[in-house]
């Protein structure tokens, strides 16, 4: 937001000296017959602040009749700054500009100077451009339709300058990608935490193994107990076998003894 502090004018249009102290506070009513300059005071200040017309054609007609240039000074505050504005408008149409920055803090202003340096410098101060200008904080003559005859795609431009919603629509961007960021950080720390856990864990985790292992190995005795004991009845049952097979062999060989003795 800024505020109007004073206005100086010479040969602008039909002024051709004017001076404009504006009040600190309350509301200003500029009232005069047709044709008096009222319209003037904020083409004035319009152009003071972007460096074109917002009646005329063109600039050439903003200077007062048989004057060879005019010239405007405009002072406002913003929030923390004065901002003093002067421009020259020749009849050729050529127009030099200078703007003086000075903080509330500080004696000494930063000084801008040319039109391409200045009025850049003056949107990004005041945080609008003309066209913000004239769509909500100006109202000229015959120009109440202006907003409402904006086509859809030009308000919705208008308003997303007026609130800077471009800003949010990036911050929204930049949030989307540092939330994405933040998520793989989270799935990172729970990797370490349940690692860390693990960690804490691991004394009991071996003793329990050691348990398991203890079962296991016997389990693995009953087993081979098992397989001994088949293994010993088998052998039982294979000695038990010999002895049948060796007793055979003695008759078989009394059998042959005898055999021999009759022969």
């Amino acid at each position: 937001m800024i505020k109007l502090v004073s206005l100086k004018l010479s040969n602008f249009k039909q002024y051709q000296n004017a001076r404009i102290e504006f009040p600190e506070q309350g509301k200003i009513l500029i009232k005069g017959k047709n044709e008096a300059g009222k319209s003037t005071i904020f083409e004035a200040i319009a152009f003071a602040l972007f460096g074109k017309p917002v009646y005329v054609g063109s600039k050439p007609n903003l200077i007062r009749f048989n004057a060879e240039k005019a010239q405007i000074e405009l002072v406002v505050k913003t929030e923390d700054k004065i901002l003093t504005i002067r421009r020259v408008l020749s009849k050729n149409a050529s127009q030099n500009a200078e703007l003086h920055i000075k903080k509330n803090d500080s004696s000494t202003p930063i000084i801008i100077t040319g039109v391409k340096n200045v009025d850049p410098r003056i949107i990004k101060e005041i945080g609008i451009d003309q066209d913000i200008f004239i769509n909500t904080c100006f109202i000229g003559q015959k120009r109440l339709e202006t907003l409402e005859n904006l086509t859809a795609q030009e308000r919705q431009e208008l308003i997303s300058k007026l609130f800077n919603l471009d800003y949010f629509v990036n911050l929204i961007g930049k949030a989307k990608d540092i939330k994405k960021e933040f998520t793989n950080q989270k799935e990172q720390y729970e990797i370490i935490k349940k690692a860390g856990e693990a960690k804490r864990d691991l004394p009991e985790i071996k003793k329990k193994i050691e348990e398991v292992e203890e079962q296991l190995n016997k389990i693995r005795k009953i087993e081979l107990s098992h397989e001994i004991m088949k293994k010993e009845k088998l052998l039982k049952t294979l000695i038990e076998e010999i002895t049948k097979l060796e007793e055979e062999i003695e008759k078989v060989r009394k059998d042959v003894a005898l055999l021999e003795r009759y022969k």
